[in-house]
């Protein structure tokens, strides 16, 4: 919530759980997923959180469209989501899409594109996508994707999450933050799997100090081993990968390399 703008006053959460981002803003949730209904309910009840909720799958019947134009979905200023990771489709909503959001999801691949070409096809402002770390190298319609991403100036920034920091998977992931208006072409990188970042419990981890992070992101500082800024032409001379590791690399990699 906090890597989005402070300036809008509803958020849009669609896909898993999406719900869920009520408890940590008093902004607005716009939510739609296959979540359960009664317990949407419950939260609004028990404890008072600002929500509306659509029980639907957005891909195949998304329900927030623009009042005056109904054949337009409608734009929101910030999205934060948490699109489900590696679930295989029937790609039965490409035959139904009226809103012509799917140009580069292929038939014969799993739904992450296709989520993330959904978000985008709702979004004025900014949005905030967790997505599996597989999505910043893999090639075919991932890389035409992020190459799209790259040539339109829509990539801002790219935040890598440590490993073993979800309780539902051992998936390591990635923020991947979209800005529609966004000035300066290159792409920010922050890497938070530097150990400055981290306490371990155990072999689970979680981030030390969020307002600490976020203040690097939103003041976009260049830190040494940590974060830095990114031209789009060393990203396009690496097949468009966005993956942290062509990045960012401590000095004791990078003094093997030379010897290498």
């Amino acid at each position: 919530v906090k890597l989005l703008d402070g300036d809008c006053s509803k958020i849009y959460s669609p896909f898993s759980n999406g719900y869920n981002v009520a408890y940590y803003t008093d902004k607005k949730i716009f939510a739609e997923s296959f979540a359960d209904e009664y317990i949407i309910e419950l939260m609004k009840i028990i404890d008072d959180i600002n929500i509306e909720f659509i029980f639907t799958d957005p891909l195949e019947n998304p329900t927030y469209t623009n009042p005056n134009t109904p054949h337009l979905l409608e734009q929101f200023d910030c999205i934060l989501s948490f699109p489900p990771m590696g679930l295989s489709t029937n790609n039965e909503f490409l035959n139904s899409d009226r809103f012509n959001r799917f140009k580069f999801h292929k038939v014969k691949s799993n739904r992450e594109v296709a989520h993330f070409e959904h978000i985008l096809a709702q979004t004025s402002g900014k949005a905030v996508v967790l997505m599996p770390v597989g999505f910043t190298y893999r090639g075919n319609q991932d890389e035409d994707f992020r190459k799209y991403l790259i040539e339109s100036n829509l990539l801002e920034a790219v935040i890598q999450l440590p490993p073993n920091l979800h309780n539902a998977t051992s998936i390591e992931t990635t923020f991947v933050i979209l800005n529609k208006h966004k000035e300066d072409v290159n792409v920010y990188f922050l890497n938070l799997k530097h150990e400055c970042f981290l306490q371990r419990e155990g072999r689970k981890l979680t981030l030390k100090d969020i307002d600490y992070i976020v203040s690097i992101y939103e003041n976009k500082q260049e830190l040494e081993n940590i974060s830095r800024f990114v031209t789009p032409d060393e990203i396009n001379n690496n097949n468009y990968s966005v993956a942290i590791d062509r990045y960012i690399i401590s000095k004791e990699i990078e003094e093997i390399q030379k010897k290498l």
